[in-house]
């Protein structure tokens, strides 16, 4: 879904709590909360961002929401506690881990919150690990 600006990512979370509760959905693990980048648009500010939860159990359908299996893929990762500010910087050293390591990035980037607004408190307890699919460079 495109929003403005990922500050309005939370809109995207509120959409999908509000569906899953019509659909009775059934989360395999209710701090699992992940945020798929699609694209950024900067002249037309907009962002892509797709937003996931795991779940075992749903019944019906919905508009607004897309049930799917996910593959497995070989990331990149960092992990790191504390506010999303923090998020342009530690992609930054995630993208240059990939180039100096002889990677290239093979998908779209995702963050996994571990613990989020949902089940904290203040950003300081914030535990996300941004994700980077990876395929090794073949121009070594």
């Amino acid at each position: 879904t495109k929003v403005e600006e990922y500050s309005q990512e939370g809109l995207l979370w509120t959409v999908l709590y509000e569906e899953c509760q019509k659909l009775k959905v059934e989360f395999s693990n209710t701090e699992y909360n992940i945020a798929v980048l699609h694209e950024v648009n900067e002249g037309a500010h907009w962002v892509d961002i797709e937003v996931q939860k795991t779940a075992d159990h749903f019944s019906g359908r919905s508009e607004k929401l897309e049930f799917k299996n996910v593959e497995a893929v070989k990331v990149a990762s960092l992990i790191f506690q504390g506010g999303y500010s923090k998020l342009k910087e530690v992609n930054a050293y995630v993208a240059k881990w990939i180039l100096e390591n002889h990677y290239e990035i093979s998908g779209n980037i995702f963050n996994i919150y571990h613990v989020s607004p949902e089940c904290s408190i203040g950003e300081k307890e914030f535990i996300t690990e941004v994700c980077f699919p990876i395929k090794e460079r073949t121009d070594k």
